[in-house]
């Protein structure tokens, strides 16, 4: 369609914008994480123990925002429930394999935190595929409903 706009551009125009929010997202995720972690390192706990408590941490409060603002649909949030969560984590578990494996591999040569930085940055877009295309992928449960779904039939 010359001159107008396709439904691959609504689609990019939609995943554009939600990557944006992811980011924004993710940017307060990511203080959280890197907080938690740079406490736990300073108080004693192994680098590994530390990315591990930082992770479960930051990835309840990622799915409360982005469930409330990021994924929103029809202005309406993305529902919370914990099958969604399980999908939520299972999928970002990929992220703590890769973050954890740049720490194991690197943190005794390049110090605790230039790992962890190069895998903030590596997980952007796995987690954002993982959440939108799994977790909160729209889909309809028991007792989920679509936004402007009121449950009545026509």
């Amino acid at each position: 369609m010359a001159g107008g706009v396709t439904m691959r551009d609504g689609r990019a125009q939609k995943h554009g914008r939600q990557l944006t929010l992811f980011s924004m997202a993710g940017v307060l995720n990511t203080a959280l994480d890197f907080s938690i972690y740079i406490a736990g390192v300073a108080v004693g706990v192994a680098p590994l123990g530390a990315n591990a408590a930082a992770f479960f941490v930051a990835n309840m409060f990622s799915y409360l925002v982005n469930a409330k603002v990021t994924f929103r649909r029809d202005g309406v949030a993305a529902p919370l429930s914990v099958a969604r969560y399980a999908a939520f984590v299972s999928a970002h578990l990929l992220s703590l394999g890769i973050s954890t494996s740049l720490v194991f591999w690197l943190a005794d040569e390049m110090g605790p935190y230039i790992p962890k930085a190069a895998a903030v940055f590596i997980t952007l877009f796995v987690n954002y595929g993982a959440s939108a295309f799994v977790a909160f992928r729209p889909r309809r449960g028991p007792g989920e409903r679509a936004p402007g779904d009121s449950g009545e039939s026509p």
